[in-house]
């Protein structure tokens, strides 16, 4: 191509009007993890229906503590059920997601190159490490050296 060539385009235009009939692309979806179903099972039994945060609102989603994006898997360690769905400002879950700087501190979000295996949360006020059994044991520190 030289210099004042006009770009060939790749793919067609598309009216607006071709674009509202459904012309547009596929919609992305989801890759199937086969490890999340066994995982919001086990997640969901530990926190016997109520939010791992607030503890008083039913657990409506699991949020990943280290991001999918990240690296963070579907294991129980790994995930809490929150109240809320993350997307807004309601409930647990979306003041985790929309108020990030704040979270990591107690556990709720873990940094991409951190392990979440033993890294502490604050579950219900308490200072905890959580297993892929679904059970947690109480933490004596929260990232910082033990008197």
């Amino acid at each position: 191509m030289k210099r004042g060539e006009p770009l060939k385009r790749v793919t067609p235009l598309r009216s607006r009007s071709q674009l509202k009939a459904g012309a547009s692309k596929k919609p992305v979806r989801r890759k199937y993890e086969p490890t999340e179903e066994p995982c919001k099972k086990i997640v969901k039994k530990r926190s016997e229906g109520k939010c791992e945060i607030c503890g008083i609102r039913p657990g409506q989603s699991v949020h990943h503590r280290r991001k999918q994006s990240q690296g963070g898997p579907w294991t129980p360690s790994n995930c809490l059920h929150l109240c809320g769905d993350g997307r807004g400002p309601d409930g647990c879950h979306g003041m985790v997601t929309n108020t990030r700087t704040q979270y990591y501190q107690y556990g709720f979000l873990v940094y991409s190159g951190e392990s979440w295996i033993n890294k502490p949360v604050l579950y219900r006020g308490e200072l905890v490490v959580l297993d892929d059994e679904g059970a947690w044991t109480p933490s004596l520190d929260f990232g910082q050296e033990a008197a």
